[in-house]
């Protein structure tokens, strides 16, 4: 299943890597070798239909990758443009056709979203002078009713958190209830969540339910579902992590109803994030998540950061099994890695980009960058109709791990975490052979010098 950001954008691994240092806005990188008054710009149409094959008007179509790599040229072609379908069920979306050096656009990865269909995370494959055809599903409606502890009916709006892509715009909400009508077939995990005039949140408890072809006519229904406050998690780091703490942020992923094997599977699980700054002695405190579950808690500073199996950062997870969570967390220094990029005589390279791309992986849910974050609560306040100025989702790029060499090709990258078995780097200047391996920290720490990485001349 093709997904996006910001919900699911958590699933990028290192995988991803080579394409993320090479198609971000990095000094040197392929992106600004495209110059935006020479892109050649086209479009693809596309019909979309239900599954009678009739054209479905208002179809909403927003571009968020091209060619797989999540990423949307804004450089050459400013923002993505959402557009909607029309009478016909026809849609064109502009993209250009080369969009890196000598890198031609082949696919369009956009969502597609209607209030009365299931969403469609959608790769459309470029067929010039053709129409691309795209199928939506009927969605099946669901209603929730939410009362507070006493079982009265809440006077303030609610929003819902749910395992399978409804997009914000298709929920609707009244004083105490919310609905959506393009929940897909299948088994969902969801919640409902009330954020507080106080900045605590209340939660339901998550609920689990197939939704079946025959709730097409009727839909589903659930009455008096009770909200009532979160619960807190709050703590320190180990007493090892030298104070005053700098640039410090714990990172959470919860999932409330964990299910064994779900990767396995196949099943989608229901996930909450959130994150909050570390302050200077080294104290945190998440205000509110959902009131059962596991949850997984990183910690990266200036420094140090979270404890690491062999490949990535992992930190430390914890069982929900009352209202309140105090935890400490433990930390190991950083490290820090001195290269030096030269050609194959041995003379230094000047302006080589050169990135690591440490991750911290999610448990049984994919992995990330180090230190990428979301806060799931900013989705539910934009459901609600709240405007929201703040990222939901902040992805690390590679700058954080990367640096342009100088004129001795030396390169110093700081913050790495420390307990890996090895790291990835990409290694690139226009002239040259791109360069991606794996290399030991061991290759970089001690008395040996800086660690030498060998770039040949393009032919």
């Amino acid at each position: 299943m093709l997904m996006r950001p910001p919900r699911l954008a958590i699933l990028f691994s290192s995988l991803f890597f080579i394409p993320l240092i090479l198609l971000t806005s990095l000094p040197g990188t392929a992106q600004q070798q495209v110059e935006p008054d020479k892109v050649v710009k086209k479009t693809q149409a596309i019909l979309v239909t239900d599954e009678k094959g009739a054209p479905i008007e208002g179809a909403l179509f927003e571009p968020f990758g091209l060619n797989s790599s999540y990423f949307w040229p804004e450089q050459l072609m400013g923002k993505a443009e959402s557009q909607r379908s029309n009478r016909e069920g026809i849609v064109s979306l502009r993209y250009p056709e080369i969009f890196a050096d000598g890198v031609a656009t082949n696919t369009i990865d956009c969502a597609v979203s209607h209030p009365r269909f299931v969403c469609n995370i959608s790769r459309i494959k470029i067929n010039e002078g053709e129409k691309t055809l795209l199928q939506l599903h009927r969605g099946i409606s669901l209603k929730i009713h939410g009362v507070d502890e006493k079982g009265v009916p809440i006077t303030e709006r609610f929003g819902v958190a749910m395992s399978g892509e409804v997009p914000i715009r298709t929920w609707s909400q009244s004083r105490n209830t919310v609905e959506a009508h393009s929940v897909a077939e299948g088994m969902q995990q969801f919640i409902a969540v009330q954020p507080m005039p106080d900045g605590r949140t209340r939660f339901s408890q998550t609920i689990s339910r197939a939704f079946r072809k025959e709730d097409l006519e009727k839909g589903v229904e659930f009455e008096e579902v009770e909200l009532s406050e979160g619960v807190r998690i709050h703590g320190a780091l180990s007493e090892n992590v030298v104070r005053p703490v700098r640039n410090g942020m714990v990172i959470l992923h919860q999932f409330p109803l964990p299910i064994p094997n779900a990767a396995q599977l196949k099943l989608e699980q229901l996930s909450w994030q959130d994150w909050v700054p570390i302050h200077e002695d080294g104290s945190f405190e998440i205000s509110s998540v959902p009131r059962s579950g596991t949850v997984q808690l990183i910690a990266v500073c200036q420094g140090w950061s979270s404890v690491t199996n062999s490949t990535s950062t992992i930190g430390e997870t914890y069982s929900i099994v009352d209202d309140d969570l105090q935890v400490t967390l433990k930390m190991k220094p950083t490290l820090e890695a001195i290269i030096r990029v030269v050609d194959p005589k041995g003379v230094p390279i000047e302006g080589v980009t050169f990135g690591f791309g440490p991750n911290q992986s999610l448990n049984n849910f994919g992995s990330q960058t180090l230190g990428s974050r979301s806060k799931a609560i900013l989705e539910i306040r934009k459901q609600l109709g709240e405007k929201v100025t703040e990222e939901s989702f902040i992805m690390e790029r590679a700058a954080q791990y990367s640096d342009t060499s100088d004129a001795d090709g030396r390169i110093r990258i700081a913050n790495l975490p420390n307990g890996l078995s090895r790291f990835r780097f990409y290694a690139s200047k226009k002239g040259f052979v791109p360069l991606s391996e794996a290399i030991e920290p061991a290759d970089f720490q001690g008395l040996k010098g800086p660690k030498e990485i060998v770039l040949k001349p393009m032919e």
